[in-house]
């Protein structure tokens, strides 16, 4: 892991702690302990499809990061419409801008995407309540 990506990756830890509006609520994010590159997370849905639901996830940050997006995986099944394995942001991000998007943009996508005015249209009328 180069000195930057240490740097970005620590800087922007930081920075979810100390503002409020960087780390979506309802969520939580700690850096693993096994790597910088690999962080573990928690979002826990309090409306919508997914109410009371509580959804465990790493982000895992490419070597060259910020140059490359990191990617997002689930640790249990999901069953929503863009759920796979390893969730690469630019498949869903309609803009992908690598060196702009940090990790805060990542986790309010991530939350987002549950929400649902997002997932209107996409959940089979057999899921939706």
């Amino acid at each position: 892991v180069s000195s930057a990506t240490h740097a970005t990756l620590n800087s922007q830890y930081a920075a979810s702690l100390r503002n409020i509006n960087q780390c979506p609520t309802g969520m939580c994010i700690t850096p693993s302990v096994e790597s910088t590159l690999l962080w573990d997370a928690v979002l826990f849905v309090h409306k919508g499809y997914y109410q009371d639901s509580v959804l465990k996830f790493t982000i895992m940050f490419p070597k060259n990061y910020p140059e490359r997006l990191s990617m997002v995986r689930f640790l249990m099944d999901i069953s929503i419409p863009w759920s796979n394995p390893g969730l690469e942001l630019t498949e869903l991000m309609r803009v992908s801008r690598p060196k702009e998007h940090q990790i805060h943009h990542v986790l309010h996508f991530v939350k987002s995407t549950f929400k649902e005015p997002t997932l209107e249209g996409t959940i089979p009328s057999s899921f939706a309540m």
